[in-house]
């Protein structure tokens, strides 16, 4: 293998976390370590339990901890705002009908 092929090759590897591209030494001794694994699965116990469970406390999180991916992060935030506008509306139009009695 050529120089450049190996420099290529480890340009190639990004932080699944961010997005960004890994720098080459550490994409390889960092993500393959016990001690990384074990903090992202970490994270992701965590944010999965408090955006089930304590959905406020969750986004935030999520966002800060960063333990998906970033377009992973924004489908789960716009699905539950999506959820939260839909109750609304459907709170207003239940309690606008004749037939509701408050």
């Amino acid at each position: 293998m050529s120089q450049k092929q190996i420099r290529s090759q480890n340009y190639d590897c990004y932080c699944h976390n961010r997005g960004e591209r890994l720098d080459p030494i550490l994409s390889h001794s960092l993500p393959q370590s016990p001690l990384f694994l074990a903090a992202v699965k970490h994270h992701h116990f965590i944010a999965i339990i408090l955006l089930i469970f304590f959905f406020p406390m969750g986004l935030p999180y999520m966002w800060l901890t960063k333990p998906f991916t970033p377009k992973t992060s924004q489908i789960i935030t716009f699905w539950f705002l999506g959820t939260i506008v839909f109750g609304f509306i459907t709170l207003i139009l239940w309690t606008a009908s004749p037939r509701y009695q408050g």
